[in-house]
């Protein structure tokens, strides 16, 4: 019973970090392919601290 839990467990951690991975792939492209700047007002300073705050907690969840 201890042996399934751990290959769960693991499979789980492993699918986590696939996703996570694929996150910061993704969040990545978008950043290249915006059309905006950090530099462009309020809109495009928000989003890149929001969204830069989430991709750093999912780097930090996947590590």
């Amino acid at each position: 019973m201890i042996k399934g839990r751990n290959l769960n467990v693991r499979v789980g951690l492993l699918v986590s970090i696939g996703l996570g991975l694929w996150f910061v792939f993704l969040q990545q492209k978008e950043y290249y392919e915006s059309s905006f700047s950090f530099a462009d007002r309020v809109f495009g300073s928000l989003f890149f601290i929001r969204t830069g705050f989430h991709g750093l907690h999912v780097i930090v969840g996947t590590i």
